[in-house]
């Protein structure tokens, strides 16, 4: 147990002499993590992923998935490596959108000027 406990200490003292320890506690609060709300109907509060780096099909190698909170029903789209955000926007319609409606909230871990570009 003790030979577990002098790496952990070494990258304690690595990580604390380096100001990050600081640098955490001197966060907005709005930077810490906060659960998200509860949903309370379908297809209104979605989550969006990507997954990259599959297999080629027909020129396409990254598979878009939407999750609905809610109920964890999903849509899943194929994308090009090289998607911009009006592709994966449109795409967006075609598989969620024409089928429910504009979401109220949309969940992704993407650059917020993605996002920010995606709903424009």
């Amino acid at each position: 147990m003790l030979a577990l406990l002098k790496p952990l200490s070494a990258y304690l003292k690595i990580f604390i002499g380096r100001g990050y320890a600081m640098m955490l506690l001197n966060l907005s609060p709005s930077a810490w993590m906060c659960p998200l709300p509860v949903p309370s109907r379908p297809w209104e509060d979605l989550s969006l992923d990507f997954i990259a780096g599959l297999p080629p099909f027909h020129g396409n190698t990254v598979l878009l998935v939407v999750v609905d909170r809610f109920s964890k029903g999903i849509h899943l789209g194929i994308l090009p490596a090289s998607h911009t955000a009006l592709t994966v926007a449109s795409l967006f319609v075609d598989i969620v959108v024409k089928l429910h409606g504009i979401p109220r909230s949309l969940v992704s871990d993407r650059d917020p000027l993605f996002v920010n570009r995606f709903w424009q």
